[in-house]
């Protein structure tokens, strides 16, 4: 059995644990790069880098040689322009993805959620997305 003061010690150890990792989770990390870019300055250089894609009416992957230094401060895995808007792909796995969407148009709504598809508003016109497979 454990004395008193070492299961505290075990307890508080396991909270410090799960504050850091809920601390560092992709959205928060997310969040704080935005903080350091500007949302009007993401959006206004990813579109932009989106503009040819979104023509195409279909979903289009942007070349990374392409992308704007504001959007390479996420590290994205990918850049696609849909007709919706832009997505840059932070994280991928067997659960689904996650990353950051940026809609075409500016609306005082936000966008549609569903059971599969998940959005937080990040700043004005960019939001944090969740899509489960």
């Amino acid at each position: 059995m454990m004395p008193r003061l070492e299961q505290r010690s075990v307890g508080f150890g396991f909270l410090l644990i799960a504050a850091l990792v809920i601390g560092c989770s992709d959205e928060t990390q997310a969040h704080r790069t935005l903080r350091a870019v500007g949302p009007q300055t993401l959006r206004t250089q990813t579109l932009e880098a989106c503009r040819e894609g979104f023509a195409s009416k279909a979903g289009q992957k942007i070349d990374a040689a392409q992308w704007p230094e504001s959007a390479r401060a996420f590290n994205p895995m990918s850049l696609w322009a849909e007709p919706d808007g832009a997505y840059l792909l932070l994280d991928s796995d067997a659960d689904g993805e996650r990353g950051i969407y940026l809609p075409r148009i500016l609306s005082e709504k936000d966008p549609l959620c569903s059971a599969m598809l998940k959005h937080v508003k990040l700043g004005e016109g960019v939001y944090w997305y969740e899509k489960k497979r």
